[in-house]
């Protein structure tokens, strides 16, 4: 398990409050803690950045001139409900009444007369809390892709089937053609099958290698090669496509052998996601296209539709929070794409 000073580090804290000295000192206490700290000098800067940036903690002052901390709170609530927000008052009188923390979604109250040593320990409470966060929607993202991956598997197991249930009827043939001097017709059918049955056999063991890889948790050193992890994305996402009229079009610039080391599997995952949220917005006909490049440092995976920009801003958070905990992996929305960096390690 991660510990905390690890977890910290990829948490973003924005510090809103219209008292210049309050907030210098604050901030600077924070960062020599080991914080990412920004900060906001009145209620419509912290909606501006909120909004354009990846933040995960707001520390908001709720008395404040021009918008409250409350007028804040339910611009913000507006596009992502899933930020931490905890409220700051210079007085315990002033203390929002309990009701209001509830009905804004509010996870916290500090008293500033408490001193910064308080707000510290409320800090490392919601570090812990967005840990938490991201590991269930991780684990969620985990559970639908797996259970798209088994409705994939099914689906690629008729064919094989049919094969086999061909090659059973091309040796039945061949067995009665003993007698008819027919041998040589029957042989060619039974080859045929037999070889087409292989190549399907072989297919699906490459998967279920994949399957196994990813779903063993003490294998951190699996190699996969660009075509599973296209292979694998594929399967999991094709039966839902296939139901909606949705098809994956691929731009891959890479070569097949290319290997990807390390714990990749949650990155496969997140992918999925992805395709499974462009879906639900696309309609029959639509298409996604599923793009893969390399430089010397690091592989890039991109997926983007024509229906890019409906998706919801908070589950682009979500992916954002869960991809900027996983070391040497990036995220990046460029015009409508989403890509997913790997970076190579130079020491494999």
């Amino acid at each position: 398990m991660e510990n905390y000073e690890e977890l910290k580090k990829h948490v973003n804290i924005l510090l809103v409050d219209d008292d210049l000295d309050y907030i210098q000192v604050t901030a600077f206490f924070l960062k020599t803690k080991g914080y990412n700290v920004d900060i906001a000098t009145s209620g419509s800067d912290a909606i501006n950045k909120v909004s354009n940036g990846n933040f995960h903690i707001i520390l908001l002052d709720y008395y404040m001139p021009e918008l409250t901390g409350e007028d804040v709170v339910n611009k913000i609530r507006e596009f992502n409900d899933r930020v931490i927000i905890i409220l700051q008052t210079g007085f315990a009188g002033q203390q929002p009444p309990e009701e209001t923390l509830k009905r804004l979604n509010i996870q916290n109250y500090h008293d500033k007369s408490d001193g910064v040593e308080k707000l510290l320990l409320q800090v490392t409470a919601a570090v812990r809390i967005f840990n938490q966060q991201n590991l269930i929607e991780l684990s969620r993202y985990r559970i639908n892709a797996m259970g798209k991956l088994v409705k994939g598997i099914a689906e690629e197991l008729k064919t094989p089937l049919l094969s086999i249930g061909a090659s059973m009827e091309a040796t039945k043939m061949i067995v009665e053609s003993i007698k008819s001097d027919t041998g040589a017709e029957a042989y060619g059918k039974l080859n045929s099958a037999y070889l087409n049955s292989k190549n399907q056999i072989e297919r699906i063991d490459k998967i279920c290698k994949t399957i196994i890889n990813q779903t063993d948790e003490g294998n951190s050193k699996v190699g996969l090669t660009v075509a599973d992890i296209v292979e694998t994305l594929k399967l999991m996402t094709a039966n839902e496509m296939r139901t909606r009229g949705v098809t994956l079009e691929e731009n891959i610039a890479l070569k097949d052998e290319s290997y990807v080391y390390g714990s990749i599997d949650d990155v496969i995952f997140i992918l999925c996601e992805i395709v499974h949220k462009l879906t639900e917005k696309s309609n029959v006909g639509d298409k996604i296209l599923l793009s893969m490049r390399e430089n010397s440092n690091a592989w890039y995976i991109s997926l983007s539709s024509d229906k890019s920009y409906l998706l919801n801003k908070t589950q682009i958070y979500l992916i954002k929070n869960i991809i900027g905990r996983i070391d040497s992996i990036g995220f990046e929305e460029v015009a409508n794409q989403y890509v997913i960096e790997l970076k190579k390690n130079k020491g494999e």
